[in-house]
């Protein structure tokens, strides 16, 4: 299971939303990887003592909440497709033309791909 993954990847449906709440939160951290400080092996443990993504450093309260509503345990539990597109639409109006996002120094590309799990396992580019 890679960090990203919705857990139900391994046996079901429904990972699309967990997928963007996790897109959403690596964006607003601007490429900070998901659960950083917990091993790949622990990942499904962590997530079913029902712990979540920690709220970024400069996220809106709204924009959070539509990261923990992706990110639900039970894909049950989760938004639908469109009440996350009316959250989101929402959301969007509450920014009133505020930057959302800054970044403070460029993406480290080695240590995003050592705590997604993925390290040495690829080649890459960086354009």
């Amino acid at each position: 299971m890679k960090k990203w993954q919705a857990p139900e990847v391994l046996s079901g449906r429904g990972a699309d939303r967990w997928s963007f709440g996790v897109l959403l939160y690596e964006m607003v951290t601007l490429g900070d990887p998901p659960f950083a400080k917990i091993n790949e092996t622990e990942l499904l443990q962590h997530l079913q003592r029902g712990k979540h993504l920690k709220r970024p450093l400069g996220c809106s309260n709204s924009l959070y909440s539509v990261i923990r509503a992706c990110c639900h345990w039970g894909p049950e539990d989760r938004l639908s497709t469109s009440e996350l597109i009316r959250t989101l639409h929402e959301a969007g109006k509450s920014a009133n033309g505020r930057t959302a996002l800054s970044a403070s120094e460029p993406l480290n590309i080695e240590r995003y791909l050592r705590e997604a799990g993925y390290a040495g396992a690829y080649n890459y580019a960086v354009l």
